[in-house]
C-alpha cells in the first residue's frame, strides 16, 4: 500500500508568507524593541501595530495600533491626518488569512510580557 501524502496549505506566494515578508517583521520587530526601550506597553503595542497593520486591507483596515498623524511610518495614519481615507489605497499585498492565523501565535510568544521585560532598558 502506499502512503497518502497529508496536504498542507502552503504559507509562500501571493498574499502569503515570504522571506521577504519574515525579514520585514525581524526588522520592524527589532525597532518596536528598541524605539520603545524604556515601557513594556509601548513595546507590546509597538508589535501588535506590525501585525494588524499587515493583516489590513482596503475594506477592513486594522491601524487602530500603528501611530497617527503626519509623520507615522503607516501610510494609512498619514492619509488619516491628512483627511485623504476617502482615495486611500493599500500599496502592500496583506497577509491572507490563514497566514494571519498561522502567524498570530508567534506574535503573541513575541510580545509576551516576560519576554519584553529581558528588552526594558535595553537588556
Amino acid at each position: 500500500k502506499k502512503k497518502k501524502k497529508k496536504k498542507t496549505k502552503k504559507k509562500g506566494g501571493k498574499g502569503k508568507l515570504t522571506g521577504k515578508m519574515i525579514d520585514k517583521f525581524t526588522v520592524y520587530y527589532g525597532l518596536a524593541i528598541r524605539r520603545h526601550w524604556d515601557s513594556i506597553k509601548k513595546m507590546y503595542n509597538a508589535i501588535s501595530a506590525i501585525y494588524y497593520h499587515f493583516c489590513s486591507t482596503d475594506e477592513k483596515p486594522y491601524h487602530d495600533k500603528c501611530p497617527d498623524g503626519p509623520d507615522s511610518w503607516c501610510s494609512w495614519q498619514r492619509a488619516a491626518a491628512a483627511n485623504q481615507l476617502s482615495t486611500f489605497e493599500h500599496d502592500y499585498e496583506q497577509l491572507s488569512e490563514d497566514v494571519a492565523e498561522a502567524i498570530r501565535p508567534i506574535f503573541t510568544d513575541f510580545s509576551s510580557k516576560n519576554l519584553l521585560e529581558r528588552c526594558v532598558n535595553g537588556e
